[in-house]
């Protein structure tokens, strides 16, 4: 049985591939999208219970790309990961992202706050 549909937009191809198994072993449908223009194009057919996006990316940046999730996909958990320093908590929260993680991250923390979400917002 299929949990929820993932969405995972990151430049680095290792990153996508990594997230896609670990999400798809765990019983989650998972798109990928090397670009913020390829995540643009899957938002406008799909809906997402969960967005995962890098921070600095070709085509639209995960900035960018978040005030498009914003209009298309508003009610998604929304989730920005950058190798870079962190952002400004107020822009996240106007840019509706649930959560920050700085890589590199853990595939034990993805999987802490996956269950936490699911608890706390049931599909």
């Amino acid at each position: 049985m299929i949990k929820d549909k993932i969405l995972v937009v990151d430049d680095e191809k290792d990153s996508c591939e990594a997230f896609k198994n670990f999400f798809s072993k765990r019983g989650y449908l998972v798109h990928v999208a090397g670009d913020g223009l390829k995540a643009q194009e899957l938002l406008q057919n799909n809906h997402y219970r969960f967005i995962f996006l890098d921070c600095h990316m070709p085509g639209l940046s995960g900035v960018e790309l978040a005030k498009v999730i914003k209009k298309l996909d508003p009610q998604s958990i929304k989730v920005m990961i950058s190798g870079y320093q962190s952002l400004d908590p107020d822009l996240l929260k106007e840019l509706g992202i649930d959560q920050f993680f700085k890589k590199p991250i853990s595939l034990s923390q993805i999987e802490n706050f996956l269950k936490e979400h699911r608890k706390e917002n049931p599909a």
